[in-house]
């Protein structure tokens, strides 16, 4: 998903891009943090540093969509 984000650099202007860029990184660590603690030494916290990321993660991705979608110099709209 992060890699898929940043082949959009080019393509929305740099606040929206960050953003969702932002948001890719932070459900990959997300994901990974699940790993660490179904697969790896679980430690005190996880299951909050999980949810924190998670939810902010997928907050900025679809902040970042809904910018996408009404600014007036992208090629989304038909």
């Amino acid at each position: 998903m992060a890699l898929s984000a940043m082949n959009l650099k080019e393509r929305m202007p740099a606040g929206i891009f960050v953003s969702l860029l932002t948001g890719a990184i932070l459900f990959v660590l997300s994901d990974s943090l699940i790993a660490v603690a179904r697969f790896g030494a679980s430690f005190e916290g996880s299951r909050v540093a999980v949810m924190l990321t998670y939810i902010t993660g997928q907050y900025l991705l679809i902040l970042s969509a809904i910018n996408w979608l009404n600014n007036p110099g992208n090629n989304a709209k038909s």
